[in-house]
C-alpha cells in the first residue's frame, strides 16, 4: 500500500504498519492498495467496482435529519442487539457507512470497524464526526486477499444495488471462514413509494427474497426478522397509498417525521422499546418496513 509521504502508514484494514513507497504499494497482509489523502481519508487506488444508484444530495440531506432522528436510533440499537447475539472477530467492514453515524457507534463499542464508502462529501462528514478508519471505496474496488476481514456490515446498501449478488459473492470471499454479514434493509413491496424513487432504490425486501439471495451466494442465514414493526401501517397510509394514487411527489428526508413532537413521538418511541423487549425475548415481528439479518461464512 502507498503513500504520499516516506514515511510508514498504519493500513486501515489490518492494522499493520506497512513499507513507504519504493517497497511495495499492496500491503502484505491484506492487498489494499491506498493512498492517505486530505482530512485522514484513505483512498484505495485499485478500480472503483460495481456502480451504487444513490441521489446526488443524499449525504447532505441524511446528515441534516439522522442524529435527530427515530429511525436511525431504533436502527442502530437493532444492530447492537444483532452483534451481541452473534458476534464476530476481526476487523469489520461497515461498506456504505455513509456519513459515518453508524460506524461511530460500532466504533464508541470498541469494534475494530473501518467505514467504506465512495462518496467524498460522505466521507469528510465522517471523518468530522470523528470516525478513526475511513476508506474512500466500494467494496469490490478493495481487490482485498480472500479470507482477510472478520465481518461485513450493509446496512441499508443492497437495495441501492442493481445486481446485490455480486456484492455478496466479495463479501464471501474476503470474509474468513466463520465471519459475519449483518445487513439490513427495507421490506415489503407494498410499502413502495416516492421516497424509494427518490433513494434510486431497486427493491424492497421480503424475507422469502433476501433469504434466497443470501442462500444463492453460499451464505448461512443464522437470523433473519422484521423490525419497525410500528411503521408498517402510517408507511402504508401517508406514504404507499398517496404515491399509488398520484397524490404524493418523491422528496428528500422530512425532519420532522424523523423526529416528531408531542403524543406522536412519544408513542413511536415507545412502541419502538416495546419491539426491541420482544426481540430479547425471542418474538420477532411478523412484519416490519425493514429487515435485519446475521449471515455467516461456512468454516
Amino acid at each position: 500500500m502507498s503513500a504520499p509521504t516516506s514515511e510508514a502508514i498504519v493500513c486501515p484494514i489490518c492494522a499493520r504498519s506497512t513499507s513507504p513507497p519504493g517497497a511495495g504499494d499492496r500491503c502484505p497482509s491484506c492487498g489494499l492498495r491506498a493512498t492517505r489523502a486530505a482530512g485522514g481519508v484513505f483512498e484505495a487506488s485499485a478500480s472503483p467496482g460495481g456502480a451504487i444508484s444513490y441521489p446526488s444530495d443524499g449525504a447532505e440531506h441524511t446528515r441534516e435529519v439522522e442524529e435527530s432522528s427515530f429511525w436511525f436510533a431504533h436502527r442502530s440499537d437493532v444492530i447492537a442487539w444483532l452483534l451481541g447475539h452473534y458476534p464476530c472477530s476481526g476487523t469489520m467492514l461497515d461498506v456504505g457507512g455513509g456519513n459515518g453515524l453508524e460506524t461511530l457507534r460500532l466504533q464508541a463499542r470498541q469494534e475494530p470497524v473501518v467505514m467504506v464508502e465512495p462518496g467524498p462529501r460522505a466521507c469528510a462528514n465522517a471523518r468530522a464526526r470523528g470516525v478513526e478508519r475511513v476508506l474512500r471505496a466500494t467494496l469490490e474496488g478493495l481487490h482485498l486477499h480472500p479470507e482477510t476481514v472478520g465481518a461485513v456490515c450493509f446496512f441499508d446498501v443492497l437495495e441501492h444495488i442493481e445486481a446485490p449478488l455480486a456484492l455478496l459473492h466479495e463479501a464471501l470471499r474476503i470474509l474468513r471462514p466463520g465471519g459475519r454479514l449483518y445487513l439490513t434493509v427495507p421490506a415489503l413491496d407494498a410499502l413502495w413509494s416516492n421516497e424509494d424513487e427518490y433513494a434510486r432504490h431497486h427493491r424492497r425486501y421480503t424475507r422469502a427474497r433476501l433469504r434466497a439471495q443470501l442462500a444463492a451466494t453460499g451464505f448461512r442465514v443464522d437470523f433473519l426478522a422484521y423490525y419497525f414493526r410500528p411503521l408498517v401501517l402510517p408507511i402504508l397510509l401517508l406514504r404507499a397509498l398517496p404515491y399509488r394514487l398520484g397524490l404524493r411527489r418523491a422528496v428528500a428526508m422530512n425532519k420532522e417525521e424523523h423526529a416528531p413532537k408531542n403524543w406522536a413521538g412519544r408513542w413511536i418511541r415507545r412502541a419502538l422499546l416495546a419491539e426491541l423487549r420482544d426481540l430479547d425475548r425471542g418474538r420477532a415481528p411478523a412484519l416490519g418496513s425493514s429487515l435485519v439479518c446475521a449471515a455467516s461464512k461456512a468454516p
